[in-house]
């Protein structure tokens, strides 16, 4: 597996693997500001990660999925790693989830790297800056 970092055009390539709803708001309002990583076997795409920056030093997580026979893999955390190394090297500082019920399953992934804050809800921060929000 390899996560790939993928520019708007070839993004669209792979945008069956994000919601419709999704897809409109990355066209519509954060085309030219929107990061997004393919996770990619020899083959398949398995995945694909969509995030944007956001205020004060924080990104958000649009969506981020797997495909089913490629889920508990590490291909979700190459992707999360590989966003935040994009955003961290913009100098952004913390990340978050949307409060959706269906985001849940991100949130427990993260929870067991310890990369959410429990005390925060849906932040995360990156690696090396868990004491910044803490």
């Amino acid at each position: 597996m390899r996560p790939e970092i993928l520019g708007y055009v070839r993004l669209k390539d792979v945008r069956h693997l994000t919601y419709p709803a999704v897809w409109t708001a990355v066209t519509s309002h954060f085309a030219a500001t929107v990061r997004s990583v393919a996770a990619r076997t020899t083959d398949v795409t398995a995945g694909l990660a969509l995030a944007v920056p956001g205020s004060s030093g924080q990104f958000e997580f649009l969506s981020v999925y797997v495909l089913p026979m490629f889920r508990r893999t590490g291909f979700g955390s190459s992707m999360l790693d590989a966003i935040e190394g994009e955003f961290r090297g913009l100098g952004f500082r913390l990340g978050s989830f949307p409060a959706r019920p269906r985001a849940q399953a991100g949130r427990r992934m993260l929870f067991r790297e310890e990369r959410l804050d429990p005390t925060h809800g849906q932040q995360i921060g990156l690696p090396h800056d868990r004491a910044a929000h803490v």
